[in-house]
């Protein structure tokens, strides 16, 4: 994700939106150390961690779940212990007028809700970053597409058994330069 948002950083960001932070993202935590970040992690084991990571830069930790809906879930975390979380709509506790926004969303399932909740402050995005399994990348392709976002990366690339199971899709609200490509040249790739 690093040589990415190195690629990004002449897209202004306000506000940084991390949408299960875990412990950090160091990418977003180094590349944009001005920015407000919002660190959405709603396993209490893990916010001693994420305060001290973030010590250096301004930001919120929320405790909840994102979801589209204000609600109780229970969830099977890394340890395989079902745990009940709060969850809330990540616009009802984000202002829409603190954008330019960069939204990064990892929440292993619940990402359509998580996306769905932050609807209102998608026109005000810049940068969305989204985890997906294989299966699912054409359904956030065409989603994103349609709220005017273009893929620019696919990064983080993770295998399970020898095959490619998951990805971090990068959307930008630019559209990435036009490449003059020579189809028969194949020096240039």
């Amino acid at each position: 994700m690093q040589s990415c948002l190195d690629a990004l950083k002449h897209i202004p960001i306000k506000t940084v939106i991390d949408i299960g932070v875990y412990h950090e993202t160091f990418a977003l935590r180094t590349n944009y150390p001005d920015a407000m970040h919002y660190l959405w992690e709603p396993i209490k084991a893990n916010h001693e961690t994420i305060i001290q990571n973030y010590a250096d830069v301004t930001h919120k930790l929320v405790g909840f779940g994102a979801s589209n809906k204000n609600e109780t879930k229970t969830i099977l975390p890394y340890r395989n212990e079902q745990t009940e979380i709060q969850c809330v709509r990540v616009d009802s506790i984000v202002r829409d007028d603190e954008g330019p926004f960069l939204i990064k969303i990892d929440t292993d399932g619940s990402d359509v809700e998580a996306l769905e909740g932050c609807r209102s402050l998608l026109p005000n995005c810049e940068i969305l970053i989204l985890e997906s399994v294989i299966k699912d990348i054409g359904k956030y392709h065409s989603m994103l597409t349609e709220h005017g976002f273009f893929l620019r990366d696919i990064v983080d690339l993770c295998y399970l058994k020898n095959t490619l199971y998951q990805v971090d899709l990068v959307f930008t609200r630019q559209q990435p330069a036009e490449i003059a490509i020579d189809e028969n040249d194949y020096s240039q790739f």
